[in-house]
C-alpha cells in the first residue's frame, strides 16, 4: 500500500508574521514615523496633541504585533495538531487496510470450507423447519445482531422479529440467541460442552 503524501498543514510562513501582518506592522511604523518627523521638520517641535497620537498609534502598533505573534501562536499549535491527527488517521487506514487484507486472504483460502459449512447451516435450518423469513433472521441473530438492527435489514418491524426469533428458538429447541450461535460454532471452535 503507498503511503499517502500530504502537504503540510500548518499555514504559517517563514518569519514572525504573515505576509499581510508583516504589511500591516509596516504600514503602521512607518506612518508614525512619517507623521512625528513632518511635524518636527516642519515645525521644529512637537505639540501635546501630536505626541499623544504618536503615543496612541505606537501602542496600535505595538497591540497589533501582540495579536499577529498570538495569532501566530495559535496557528502553529494548531498546524501541529492537524500534523499529529493526520499521522493518526493515516496509522488508522494503514491497519484498517492490513485487516482488511487479512480478512480477504482469510476468506479466499477458506472459500470451500464456508460454502461447506453454509450449505451445513442451511440443512439444519431446514431440518427445523425454517421458513426463508425465520432463516433469514436466524443467520443474523447468528452473527449477533440487535433485534432493532435485524428489523432494517430486513425492512420488518422489531416487534415482527421478536416473534420469529421466538418461532426459532421454539423449532430449534433453543433457549435463546447464544445457544443458536453455540449450535453452530462449538464445533467449529471444537470446545466440549
Amino acid at each position: 500500500m503507498d503511503e499517502p503524501v500530504h502537504q503540510s498543514l500548518n499555514p504559517m510562513p517563514a518569519g514572525p508574521f504573515s505576509r499581510p501582518g508583516a504589511i500591516l506592522v509596516g504600514a503602521l511604523v512607518f506612518l508614525n514615523l512619517y507623521d512625528v518627523l513632518y511635524h518636527l521638520v516642519t515645525e521644529q517641535t512637537l505639540s501635546l496633541h501630536q505626541l499623544s497620537e504618536a503615543v496612541m498609534v505606537t501602542s496600535i502598533t505595538a497591540f497589533a504585533i501582540f495579536l499577529l505573534l498570538r495569532h501566530r501562536r495559535t496557528l502553529g499549535r494548531a498546524g501541529e495538531q492537524m500534523e499529529r491527527i493526520r499521522a493518526e488517521a493515516d496509522e488508522a487506514r494503514r491497519e484498517a487496510q492490513k485487516t482488511a487484507d487479512e480478512l480477504r486472504r482469510y476468506r479466499q483460502e477458506n472459500r470451500d470450507a464456508f460454502e461447506t459449512l453454509r450449505r451445513a447451516m442451511n440443512d439444519q435450518f431446514g431440518r427445523w423447519r425454517f421458513s426463508p423469513e425465520e432463516q433469514r433472521a436466524a443467520r443474523l441473530i447468528i452473527q449477533g445482531l440487535s433485534f432493532r438492527e435485524i428489523a432494517a435489514r430486513l425492512n420488518k418491524s422489531e416487534k415482527t422479529i421478536r416473534n420469529q426469533s421466538l418461532s426459532i428458538y421454539e423449532k430449534s429447541g433453543m433457549t435463546g440467541r447464544n445457544d443458536l450461535a453455540a449450535f453452530f460454532l462449538l464445533d467449529i471452535l471444537d470446545i466440549d460442552e
